[in-house]
């Protein structure tokens, strides 16, 4: 079950273009990094075995070093354009490969927490994608997932970062359970200000907003609106824009 050539050479154009930058500087990246860094002190993190499936850049395994040293780290990237471009600490534990045939190499039930964030959504049988998560898991481990949510909110963005759809929270729930998972939690995000900021982007197209330059104004403006979108903490719901689930291994 291979992507083609052509999602390759896209996912190495894009990383090589501008997708570090928005990175490092998109509000709503570093957002949902938050979101999700929100939901882990609920879980024992300490010496424990973590996995990043379509890690990019190993920008979230960064913030895991951070905040947990004790842990043991490694990820999976598809584009070694994406590795190239994590930080030097990071980018040893990434390996390049199809998600699925380097996961297939990992161990059974060797995980205590496997991270998939925005990766699903790129996928053509994301309940294959749930499958190998579970595989992974040790019994009790933790699957942190985050998707886009809502086809309502469907854009050319969505078409140029290689998305096969969005998702509706109860859709997804009902996917996450039927690969054996409790469901722990499992919301929206983004009804209102982070929703107004991505239709303004979604409005100015993607060829512009990969033009966008790291200065110092872009990243004052950038801790700026994350800052702004706390706001939208309070009124989660199916409507929103980003999908946030947590979801345990028995």
């Amino acid at each position: 079950m291979n992507n083609s050539e052509y999602d390759l050479e896209m996912y190495d154009h894009l990383w090589s273009q501008q997708w570090q930058n928005l990175q490092d500087i998109g509000p709503l990246t570093h957002n949902r990094y938050r979101l999700m860094l929100r939901e882990l002190p609920k879980f024992s993190m300490e010496d424990c075995s973590i996995l990043d499936l379509g890690c990019g850049r190993g920008a979230f395994l960064s913030l895991l070093k951070n905040k947990y040293p004790k842990a043991t780290l490694s990820g999976i990237e598809y584009s070694e354009e994406g590795k190239k471009s994590a930080h030097p600490e990071i980018r040893n534990v990434i390996q390049v490969g199809d998600l699925y045939e380097v996961a297939e190499r990992l161990p059974r039930c060797s995980y205590d927490l496997v991270i998939c964030s925005e990766v699903i959504e790129h996928l053509p049988e994301p309940e294959a994608a749930l499958n190998i998560i579970f595989s992974l898991l040790k019994p009790g481990g933790i699957a942190l997932l985050t998707v886009p949510c809502n086809m309502r909110y469907w854009s050319r963005q969505d078409e140029v970062a290689g998305h096969y759809r969005r998702f509706g929270m109860k859709e997804f729930a009902s996917l996450v359970t039927n690969s054996g998972f409790s469901v722990k939690k499992n919301y929206g995000w983004g009804t209102f200000l982070g929703l107004i900021y991505y239709q303004m982007v979604s409005a100015l197209g993607p060829e512009k907003v990969m033009k966008t330059k790291v200065t110092f104004v872009s990243k004052i403006t950038s801790r700026f609106l994350q800052f702004v979108f706390r706001v939208d903490d309070f009124l989660v719901s199916s409507r929103g824009l980003q999908l946030i689930t947590v979801a345990q291994k028995p």
